[in-house]
């Protein structure tokens, strides 16, 4: 979905999962395989997504992110990339409210990153996003 709406906005996108999957794959060159996945999946993939919409905002361009999971503490640093270049934030959250209809989607997805595994449990996010974290500042309707 995220990838059709930054078309549409002539925006970029910048997906975690893009910056994930390599980051991971270098468990391939001798890397403590288990270690890095968890690094991975706590951080730098994020963090690379981060810098590089803030860079792009930087530039005057548009950038378009989206967030998979309920935790604020992931969430925070879109608005902060764009309180700090002065760029206008928007922030929505899109839920599915269908149990089955989520399960149906999470289990019959496809994924168009090499090597990246998906998560086809099934179970629905949790519904409320959870303040994990300090948030920054608000995010702003800007």
């Amino acid at each position: 979905m995220g990838r059709g709406v930054a078309r549409r906005l002539g925006a970029s996108h910048p997906r975690i999962a893009t910056f994930e999957q390599p980051l991971s794959d270098l468990s391939g060159y001798g890397a403590d395989t288990e270690a890095l996945r968890h690094a991975v999946t706590r951080g730098p993939g994020h963090d690379v997504a981060y810098a590089l919409a803030e860079g792009l905002l930087t530039q005057g361009r548009c950038a378009f992110a989206e967030c998979v999971n309920s935790r604020r503490v992931t969430r925070g640093p879109w608005a902060a990339g764009a309180r700090r270049t002065d760029a206008p934030f928007h922030e929505a959250e899109l839920l599915l409210s269908d149990p089955a209809e989520h399960e149906h989607q999470a289990t019959t997805r496809t994924m168009d990153i090499p090597g990246l595994t998906l998560d086809t449990a099934g179970k629905p996010p949790e519904h409320t996003i959870k303040d994990n974290s300090s948030p920054t500042s608000s995010p702003s309707g800007a």
